[in-house]
């Protein structure tokens, strides 16, 4: 496929589906529209994007109200230290004891995103949206706590402090 007008730093504020068109706000404030020709591909949840659609049906409306939906912490993790073995670019954890269920091995994919003398790693977190959202210390705290019990990261690594982004 072929991205003809990606926008960075810009907030969905309205759909128009029948007439092909996108309000948006730019970080800086600058509201603008945008058209889109063929199709409309959305990664809002739909809790917060059916709202947004113009003249939607008011069955559809309604029923959004009942979808459950999750929030994911993408705790990026700078490690001085030796490199897990985590196989590929990423693994998936399905263990409920550990908070995280995908690491992502950044140094797989640009040797140049991680420490000279490290690593980094990009945790998933996901959990219910429902509940409030929690700050960087407690998902920093538990992440690096079952780092270390599912045998990622051992005594000999060093965690620097990372970022958040909360989706």
């Amino acid at each position: 496929a072929e991205v003809h007008d990606l926008r960075c730093d810009t907030a969905v504020t309205g759909v128009d589906l029948s007439g092909k068109e996108v309000s948006v706000v730019a970080g800086g404030g600058g509201r603008s529209i945008v058209r889109y020709r063929k199709g409309l591909v959305s990664s809002l949840p739909l809790p917060h994007f059916i709202p947004m659609i113009k003249d939607c049906p008011p069955g559809i409306a309604r029923s959004v109200e009942k979808l459950a939906w999750n929030r994911v912490y993408s705790l990026m993790l700078p490690v001085a230290g030796p490199r897990p073995k985590i196989g590929g670019h990423w693994r998936y954890y399905p263990d409920e004891a550990l908070c995280f269920t995908r690491l992502i091995d950044m140094k797989s994919f640009d040797p140049d995103m991680c420490p000279g003398d490290g690593h980094s790693l990009l945790v998933e977190i996901p959990e219910r949206a429902d509940r409030p959202v929690r700050p960087f210390s407690d998902v920093y705290g538990r992440a690096v706590d079952d780092l270390v019990k599912a045998g990622v990261l051992s005594r000999h690594n060093e965690v620097l402090r990372g970022g958040m982004l909360v989706v």
